[in-house]
């Protein structure tokens, strides 16, 4: 049997970019407020609003991926850089407390 979800958590698993992630969000809250999406329907209203719900924080879990046209070592503030920029001056420290001891 074929989940019908499957298309959705195999985009979730791809990731998305943070303005993505925001602009899910804000359709998802949009959707479980909306007396448009079926609420009138006894059960099915709750159904269909318990799935987007559930489907929001696996959005915020998702990889984050950068905006298009910019890549991630290429900011200076950028989490790896700054890690990178730190063990290289530990490691640097390091050997040249070996070499004076």
């Amino acid at each position: 049997m074929n989940n019908p979800l499957r298309p959705v958590l195999d985009r979730i698993a791809r990731g998305f970019t943070v303005p993505q992630k925001i602009g899910l969000t804000i359709l998802g809250l949009l959707w479980v407020v909306s007396p448009l999406d079926g609420d009138f329907i006894p059960l099915l209203g709750w159904i269909d609003d318990g799935v987007v719900l559930a489907l929001i924080p696996r959005i915020w879990m998702a990889p984050t991926l950068p905006r298009p046209g910019t890549t991630p070592s290429a900011r200076p503030g950028s989490v790896g850089n700054v890690l990178r920029r730190s063990a290289n001056e530990f490691v640097k420290g390091f050997k040249e407390g070996r070499a004076q001891g």
